[in-house]
């Protein structure tokens, strides 16, 4: 059986779970005898590991900045080179990793869909890793059409992904990531540079707030700051850092913390010699989590399970929102629950004070 992976991401490190799912998928795939290509349209760092070479192959780069301001012709560009690897390598199964929802955004998801127009109303299969957990309108993303199925991380949603993509729930399946996804890679010099600058190795509670592209708001960063602050006033030295690489978010400064002040590190200003032009590399931050501890996760717009599960993999003390069901479902009774208002809102000091009493 001819297998295509269709996916957009800036790399292939095995430290960076989007991409180590996809590779453990190719694995399995191959070591079944089936044929399998991966179509990468992001712009792809040259990392990839030597036993995949063989499959990969890029359709075309396009840089994640352009995805919520689609240019038409970049779209013409993804969906040419779409349908012609679809009937160059003519695939018995497509496999979709994040096109339909947030990482494709709306230049890779609309390429995609009309190669497939184009090509055959051919199922395809759609893994998605995060999903709204809000109720509302149809999500209206093209890419879903009638017959596909899509895969998702956890069972908690599934009612809402099936409303949101207009598809039977019968058509929505969840699976649990159960390898260890890349957690054992090595520490790279720029990530054991703003270890040592910073003295997280030294600090009581550090916690490494997930890779965020956008949307740090939403995330309910104001929520971790606030206990933060509590735990600081609780004469406990901390650091929180904030992956922001790449972001589109703005000015990092409206975060500041007179009471956290230098112990609120944000990676894509960080100011570590050798940094690349807009921050430690994305496929670097789950290295951090060696000096990580503990993982407040408030969101209540998306179930980030994949960022949950690499922080119970790490060993990290999980504080997570109650109102959010597949928190539940992935941390079951390790976890503290805590009842953050709406995202968007800042849970303040009187949840940053009850909860950093619980923690320490």
């Amino acid at each position: 059986m001819r297998i295509a992976i269709v996916t957009g991401f800036s790399g292939f490190a095995s430290s960076y779970s989007l991409c180590s799912v996809v590779l453990d998928q190719v694995d399995g795939l191959t070591q079944l005898g089936h044929g399998v290509e991966v179509w990468n349209m992001a712009n792809c760092e040259p990392n990839v590991p030597r036993r995949y070479a063989g499959v990969m192959r890029a359709v075309i780069p396009v840089h994640e900045t352009h995805h919520d301001h689609p240019d038409h012709g970049k779209i013409e560009d993804i969906a040419c080179a779409v349908e012609h690897n679809l009937r160059r390598f003519q695939p018995d199964v497509i496999i979709a990793h994040d096109i339909v929802f947030q990482t494709g955004g709306k230049t890779m998801c609309e390429g995609v869909s009309i190669a497939r127009e184009r090509w055959s109303t051919k199922p395809a299969v759609h893994f998605i890793h995060s999903a709204t957990v809000d109720e509302g309108e149809r999500w209206g993303r093209r890419g879903v059409f009638a017959g596909d199925r899509i895969i998702y991380s956890d069972a908690s949603n599934i009612d809402v992904i099936a409303r949101g993509y207009g598809i039977p729930e019968g058509n929505v399946h969840p699976i649990h990531a159960s390898r260890d996804i890349g957690l054992a890679g090595y520490i790279t010099d720029d990530v054991l540079r703003l270890i040592r600058r910073h003295r997280l190795h030294e600090r009581d509670i550090v916690q490494v707030f997930p890779a965020c592209h956008t949307r740090l708001e939403s995330k309910g960063l104001r929520d971790a700051i606030a206990v933060f602050e509590c735990l600081k006033a609780k004469n406990k030295s901390v650091a929180l850092v904030v992956c922001d690489a790449h972001a589109t978010g703005g000015d990092t400064s409206k975060y500041a913390s007179d009471v956290l002040g230098d112990d609120l590190i944000f990676t894509s200003d960080a100011g570590v010699d050798r940094w690349v032009a807009d921050g430690l590399r994305t496929r670097e931050l789950v290295n951090l989590r060696s000096v990580a501890n503990l993982f407040i996760w408030p969101s209540r717009a998306e179930t980030s399970s994949l960022a949950v599960k690499e922080a119970m993999l790490a060993g990290e003390l999980l504080v997570l929102n109650s109102s959010v069901p597949a928190s539940r479902e992935n941390a079951r009774n390790d976890a503290i629950y805590a009842a953050w208002p709406e995202h968007r809102t800042n849970g303040g000091p009187v949840t940053g004070v009850t909860l950093a009493d619980q923690l320490i």
